[in-house]
């Protein structure tokens, strides 16, 4: 019982100092804000999904909400279709929406669909740059897989002229 209640209160105390740790670094949007204003131009728009922050500081940049939480109609997919055909950077603030809306194939099929078409790059979009921040403890991160826990692939990325995809995950 002693070895238990010890073991418990170490891996809890560990893991308190992994997690404090991400307190130790600039915050995911503040890096990913900079990035941005060193590598988009001015007046470029910017996509982000409804529910989430946009980036901070970002005057200059055309701020475009995507509402993906709205049901699936014919309507959302054309509005869809052209914010996408016309911005140039889609930055997702988190794992909120494509987390939950890529497991509910019944209520969202279109837009489970887009995510899918998006992160394998078939959408014309690939990653430009990700910002994250996880716990970690000498040299040991605890790293959340947000993409395979959805089902998705990881984005298609790094290509430098394409159109951007910033991933922030706090």
């Amino acid at each position: 019982m002693g070895a238990t209640v010890a073991f418990i209160v170490v891996t809890t105390a560990l893991y308190s100092l992994a997690f404090a740790s991400i307190y130790t670094r600039p915050h995911s949007a503040v890096e990913a804000s900079q990035w941005m204003k060193g590598h988009a131009p001015s007046g470029a728009t910017i996509l982000r999904e409804h529910w989430e922050e946009s980036l901070r500081d970002m005057g200059g940049y055309v701020d475009v909400e995507l509402p993906m939480y709205d049901p699936d109609t014919l309507g959302k997919l054309k509005l869809m279709s052209e914010e996408l055909a016309s911005g140039d950077y889609l930055v997702f603030y988190s794992h909120r929406l494509y987390g939950t809306i890529s497991r509910l194939p019944h209520k969202y099929p279109w837009s489970r669909a887009y995510y899918h078409a998006l992160f394998s790059g078939d959408l014309g979009y690939v990653l430009k740059h990700s910002f994250t921040s996880y716990p970690s403890l000498l040299g040991i991160s605890l790293v959340d897989d947000t993409f395979a826990r959805a089902g998705l692939m990881d984005p298609i990325g790094l290509d430098p002229g394409e159109t951007g995809l910033i991933s922030i995950n706090l």
